[in-house]
């Protein structure tokens, strides 16, 4: 994926950011995978009432999001994507020949595109 954001944007980037999704969206994939089906408002009532996170609006979309990928990755269940791509990442960069930075949070992100992360799906910023 990363080296066609580089060809459509037609850029050679010192400095890759791969934003991983923040533990709430996994909550929620969970809850709609217990769900069982693309039911926005179940999921949406169960979130809620867990407590996942503070904002509706950002839980709704998230759910959006999840409901259409889930049927995807159903199967596969949670993943340590912080292990799995800092165990990859010497191999990422030499395939995309930049620095890759792996974020678990959104302490760097002057785009906001961490906002974008989703379970099995990181965010990419490039500078």
């Amino acid at each position: 994926d990363i080296n066609e954001i580089k060809n459509i944007v037609d850029t050679d980037p010192e400095k890759i950011h791969i934003y991983l999704s923040p533990d709430w969206k996994w909550d929620l994939y969970k809850i709609a995978d217990e769900v069982g089906k693309p039911d926005i408002g179940q999921i949406m009532g169960r979130a809620i009432g867990q407590n996942i996170y503070e904002d509706k609006k950002e839980i709704a979309g998230a759910a959006k999001k999840i409901s259409r990928e889930m049927t995807k990755t159903r199967d596969i269940g949670k993943i340590d994507e912080a292990t799995i791509l800092n165990d990859a990442k010497e191999f990422i960069e030499a395939e995309v020949e930049s620095e890759v930075i792996i974020h678990t949070d959104d302490s760097y992100d002057p785009q906001n595109k961490a906002r974008n992360a989703m379970p099995y799906k990181p965010a990419i910023f490039m500078e």
